[in-house]
């Protein structure tokens, strides 16, 4: 069974949304083919309309990937919070512990690398 908040069914949801602008877009170069005066409004209306649908569709699917997120983070924080309350006091301060040590040399690392890369581009430009 599908959910709303599904990633497959937002794929699926986003691909017939364009789906159904290509089939926008179609029209449009049917109707752009006849050089009537009438048609190119009915086009350039067909256009407007068109990029509408789209700016919608897209605004919809930033706002349920918004929701998604933040259900996300909640279940996340959630689960977080029954671990905790499930881990010994000593296993969790052991664990805390290792995750303090580990961050320190991994943001050290990750500074080393940066100046080398910075470095690595002004080279390279001034060649």
């Amino acid at each position: 069974m599908n959910q709303p908040n599904d990633p497959d069914s937002l794929r699926r949801a986003r691909d017939q949304a364009r789906m159904e602008l290509s089939e926008v877009v179609a029209e449009l170069t049917d109707q752009l083919e006849e050089p009537s005066g009438e048609n190119n409004r009915s086009a350039e209306q067909l256009v407007t309309d068109a990029q509408y649908q789209a700016l919608y569709a897209a605004d919809q699917a930033r706002d349920k990937a918004d929701e998604v997120q933040a259900q996300a983070k909640e279940k996340s924080r959630h689960a977080v919070e029954k671990l905790e309350a499930a881990v010994p006091s000593p296993v969790a301060e052991h664990a805390k512990h290792a995750a303090d040590s580990a961050r320190g040399p991994l943001v050290a690392g990750a500074a080393v690398l940066a100046a080398i890369v910075v470095w690595l581009i002004a080279r390279r430009r001034r060649t």
